[in-house]
């Protein structure tokens, strides 16, 4: 058995129900939460002290966070819904509550596969006590729940390169890392309740990456996808278009404006002569390629630049143009980060593939692959080089 603090036991299983598999039917014996005592450091005093642990996962996320207890409690998996359930009765007992003034206190104990959850009162016997709020309930499969998430949560390595199996080649390192957007969200609602910034900890893109949040808790967010070479843009920073306005200059306001005449406290709009300015701040025009102009391409370039394609540069393209569904020249080039001409023999190459459709003067060339299909297309550029 194990004598726990109301409060702080509601705030553990909220935390820890945000990263468990939500569909018991998928999920299986990850969707639930996995409560065991252990010994560890959660407090000022010397030494090591009783602490309540807890551990949930989904498919790409882990949680891991413990709380101050007293007792005893050998692993025993609760079921989402009977977490859930714990959340919602227990938050009315502890309502008000001060962490420094603690009221409200549970027991909890496995006997056999059942957990029992017994209200604390004060001068009470506990599993005696007819007036205690109790409830119980059938454990999880402890047997079926995974043994790996604890390795994954203490591998910290930082990877230059990892080894894809299917490319036969090891992957470099990028800048880039891509979260599904409820991953996200599940890491930010518990550092919201816990009044703490979310820490996190990368190794390398197409592995996992270390979260923290507090002294506390633990965690791992999977990538949704790989930033290099399999995936629809391989760029080492933001490329989505910015647009600045042209705003008036600043007038100072109230005591400002009283005691110094008025000033331009924005600097002056950058025109196109200040782009030759050799400490001059950035312009627009360097955030843009000065080859999307429609100044004619030469054939000996054309010519160049097909002699520089290789096949994991056009299987990136071929990802690009499935995965965004648009064979515009100019999107192309931004996400590519390559000269105009070579954007051109890319997409005549992938029209050669069946990727898409001809040319049609400054019209986007029609998408002819699905988006699921975007991994049979690149296996088939890289097979074919190979």
């Amino acid at each position: 058995m194990i004598r726990i603090q109301t409060s702080r036991l509601v705030g553990m299983l909220s935390d820890l129900a945000l990263t468990a598999h939500q569909d018991p039917e998928v999920g299986k014996s990850i969707a639930g939460v996995l409560i065991y005592s252990d010994r560890g450091v959660l407090t000022d005093s010397p030494g090591t002290t009783t602490v309540l642990a807890g551990l949930s996962m989904s498919n790409t996320t882990i949680g891991h966070t413990a709380e101050v207890a007293d007792g005893d409690l050998r692993p025993t998996l609760l079921r989402l819904d009977d977490v859930q359930g714990l959340i919602a009765v227990l938050r009315k007992k502890c309502k008000g509550e001060k962490d420094n003034d603690p009221k409200h206190h549970v027991a909890v104990r496995l006997s056999g596969d059942v957990v029992e959850v017994v209200e604390d009162l004060p001068q009470t016997r506990l599993f005696e006590c007819a007036d205690a709020w109790r409830t119980s309930f059938k454990a999880g499969p402890l047997n079926d729940f995974p043994r790996t998430p604890w390795a994954v949560l203490a591998d910290v390595e930082t990877w230059a390169t990892v080894h894809d199996s299917f490319l036969g080649k090891d992957v470099p390192a990028r800048l880039r890392t891509d979260f599904a957007p409820q991953d996200l969200a599940a890491f930010c609602a518990i550092a919201k309740r816990r009044k703490d910034s979310v820490e996190t900890y990368r190794t390398h893109q197409r592995r996992p990456v270390g979260v923290q949040i507090g002294l506390s808790y633990r965690g791992v967010i999977i990538p949704s996808s790989y930033s290099d070479m399999s995936t629809a843009a391989a760029v080492d920073a933001p490329d989505a278009p910015i647009y600045r306005p042209t705003l008036p200059p600043r007038v100072p306001t109230g005591r400002a404006k009283a005691a110094a005449p008025p000033i331009d406290l924005d600097p002056p709009e950058w025109t196109a002569a200040d782009d030759d300015a050799p400490d001059g701040p950035p312009t627009e025009s360097m955030f843009t390629d000065a080859e999307l102009t429609s100044a004619p391409v030469a054939a000996g370039d054309a010519v160049a630049d097909d002699a520089r394609i290789t096949p994991e540069l056009l299987a990136e393209a071929a990802a690009v143009v499935i995965t965004t569904q648009g064979g515009s020249r100019s999107a192309l080039q931004r996400r590519l980060r390559v000269g105009k001409a070579m954007v051109g023999v890319l997409l005549d190459r992938l029209e050669l593939l069946g990727v898409v459709g001809p040319s049609d003067g400054a019209t986007a060339r029609t998408v002819l692959v699905r988006p699921d299909q975007v991994d049979d297309v690149v296996a088939r550029i890289i097979g074919g080089a190979s």
